[in-house]
This record gives structure tokens, sequence and C-alpha cells, in this order.
């Protein structure tokens, strides 16, 4: 524990309250996983993030703090559909996507002119991605004009199984801008997002680990 500490103090006056979160959820992460980020709560919106690599017995953290942003409402572990609060708790991270070709260590999906995210707890395909028409009444269309999309990665909650009302189109992904609140993702600046999809990599099965 002593080596955490000590790496994670290079980047962070945070580092024990990361130690102490590690702890807290070691039982919870699976044993195959050896990547991890970490997400933790400050003032609404404001979060941090933490990469980590483990290392043997060790979590390291392989890159500096990210200033991030979490739902303008803060975080939930009871998180309803439109709640604007990102959901708390241990979930794996699904495939990158963004806006360009991209060879990247993590599954990768470009995003078309007709993908979709389901938001429409009614539908069959709730918290889905649709490539193609739809009978939803609700979804985001994931290529956008805004750029928030360009870069981010599908964070598997609420999918297995697939919970009404519980929740949808979960990601992290590019901010509008620093201290601007998102309705349930995690968001970073687009340099810092591109630096986390480049050091993910599907074969270390990377969880994602949201908290306060």
């Amino acid at each position: 524990m002593l080596r955490i500490f000590l790496y994670l103090v290079c980047f962070s006056v945070n580092a024990m309250d990361v130690s102490t979160i590690l702890k807290k959820y070691s039982t919870q992460i699976p044993s195959n996983t050896k990547q991890l980020i970490l997400v933790k709560a400050l003032n609404t919106p404001e979060a941090e993030v933490y990469p980590l690599q483990r290392n043997e017995s060790s979590w390291i953290q392989v890159l500096p703090t990210i200033s991030a942003n979490i739902g303008s409402r803060g975080i939930s572990y009871n998180k309803i559909e439109g709640d604007d609060k990102t959901p708390a708790g241990l979930f794996p991270l699904g495939a990158a996507f963004g806006n360009e070709s991209m060879t990247l260590k993590i599954n990768y999906r470009q995003i078309t002119a007709i993908d979709k995210f389901i938001d429409d707890p009614d539908d069959p395909k709730y918290n889905q991605w649709v490539h193609g028409t739809t009978t939803a009444n609700s979804y985001e269309n994931m290529l956008r004009d805004d750029g928030i999309y360009k870069y981010g990665i599908i964070i598997k909650y609420n999918m297995n199984p697939i919970v009404k009302r519980r929740g949808s189109a979960v990601f992290m992904h590019v901010w509008y801008g620093y201290n601007i609140g998102s309705i349930g993702c995690v968001t970073v600046s687009e340099e810092n997002m591109l630096k986390t999809l480049q050091w993910l990599d599907s074969s270390l099965n990377p969880y994602i680990l949201i908290t306060n």
C-alpha cells in the first residue's frame, strides 16, 4: 500500500483518499481487471479522474490527475432516467467511440449519421446503441455538431440487465468546458479524453469506479 501512496502523491494531494477508496472496493474489482478509471466527485459538478493500472498487487497512477465534470446534480447510487445525476458505483467499460477512424487497444466504433442511443424507457432497445432507423420516442443522435462525442467511451451502467427508467446513455466523453455539469455522464477535456482512450486496453478488462 505504501507503493500506491508514493506514486499517487506525485500527481495529487488526494493520494490518501484514493488509497482509502481502493481499499474499500478491493474485493469488488475483478481480479483480471488491470486498468481502473477512478472518478472522485468533489463539489458538484467538479470531479477528479485517476487513471490507474494494476502492477502485481499494487495500483499505480499512470497519467496525471484529470479535472472532470459529473452530472449537474451530482452522483447517485439510485439513478433514475432524467435526474441529471451520474450513477455511482463500479462498472465495466464498453466500446470507445468517436467521429473519425482510429486504431486503439480498446474496442472502437466510428460514429455515423444513422447511429443513435435509445433513452426511451418503453422502447425494446432502451439503453442500447442502434444503427439505422428506430421507432423510439426519444434517443440521442451520436453524430453531433457540438463536438462532445468526438471522443468517448461507453460506461456499461444498467446494461446487464437493463432495467427500465434506471438511466441510459452514460458515457465518459468530451466536456463543454470546466465546471459545466453533464446530464449524467463523466466529462473531461478533449485532450484528456484522447489520452485516456490511447491508454485503455480491452485485454486488461478496464473498469470505471465513480464515488465520492
